[in-house]
């Protein structure tokens, strides 16, 4: 196949589709921010709990 117009060839992509992937992508990257950040965040120090 060759290149071309794809408008005039009359292939449209509706642009509710595009949108919604994008949507679903965010949120695909938020939701591995969100893993990535509770796996790499540092717990508590232990507390002391007796008097020296």
């Amino acid at each position: 196949g060759k290149v071309v117009n794809s408008v005039s060839h009359g292939v449209l992509e509706p642009t509710i589709s595009k949108i919604k992937s994008l949507k679903s992508a965010l949120e695909a990257c938020i939701a591995i921010l969100r893993i990535d950040t509770m796996i790499n965040v540092d717990p508590d120090p232990p507390k002391e709990t007796h008097d020296h």
